[in-house]
């Protein structure tokens, strides 16, 4: 709680980010993020989601993004192998419509590597991006 109560103070909350089962052996799903959040009941606590963490430990991504309603604040896009959106066989459409259907108006970023040129690779991915939202129908 205090952490939260300087996160509030100063306009920049601290975020809990779920990991995966490699890398934590607590707080591996976006519900559990979003319990804690709801149990400290300040602004200055909030959470994110990453895509590839996401990968390994959610059953659905958008059922992921709706447990973390309004706390989540942002979202990582890396594939499965830490690529490039795009650059491998991960869909961010069933996430996407989660984002969707929460209202979703935060940050993303890419966490992740690229193989390949950046100048032609990256465009790529946001192009692909741009699709994955499209078809994200709710």
């Amino acid at each position: 709680k205090p952490i939260g109560e300087h996160g509030a103070k100063v306009g920049v909350p601290a975020m809990l980010e779920p990991l995966n089962r490699k890398e934590a052996y607590f707080l591996r799903q976006l519900a559990d993020a979003a319990s804690i959040c709801r149990d400290v009941g300040n602004p200055g606590v909030a959470m994110m989601g990453d895509f590839y963490h996401m990968y390994f430990e959610e059953t659905s991504d958008q059922g992921a993004f709706l447990s973390g309603g309004t706390y989540l604040r942002h979202v990582h896009l890396g594939s499965i192998k830490r690529k490039l959106p795009g650059q491998d066989a991960r869909s961010f459409v069933d996430g996407f419509r989660g984002l969707k259907r929460i209202g979703y108006q935060g940050c993303v970023s890419l966490e992740c590597g690229c193989i390949g040129k950046k100048d032609v690779e990256i465009p790529k991915s946001f192009r692909f991006l741009e699709k994955q939202w499209a078809e994200a129908t709710i």
